[in-house]
């Protein structure tokens, strides 16, 4: 969408684990929830555009993988195309780029 002057705002994070999936809540007021470990080590990974954690990368085809690189530390995988602002140098400067 950048390419074309659109603005987009596209946050993706991607891992691979056991989740419980279901309707959660008071009798009345259920709602369809995801909840685990997995759910909260997505929740938790620093994203600009599409990010993979190590477990979601491991399961991409060679072919996919290669649309993406490794940034450290703590591991993870963002499309070549992104640019990575880090939590951090967003928090030094008060300012997001979105």
């Amino acid at each position: 969408m950048a390419g074309r002057g659109w603005e987009c705002r596209l946050l993706a994070k991607v891992h691979f684990g056991t989740v419980i999936a279901g309707p959660f809540g008071a009798v009345g007021d259920k709602r369809h929830d995801v909840i685990g470990r997995a759910v909260n080590v997505t929740a938790m990974l620093e994203a600009t555009g599409v990010t993979l954690s190590v477990e979601a990368f491991r399961k991409l085809g060679p072919d996919v993988r290669a649309r993406f690189k490794k940034h450290t530390p703590p591991i993870t995988y963002i499309r070549l195309q992104d640019s990575r602002r880090t939590r951090s140098a967003t928090a030094a400067t008060g300012r997001s780029r979105f």
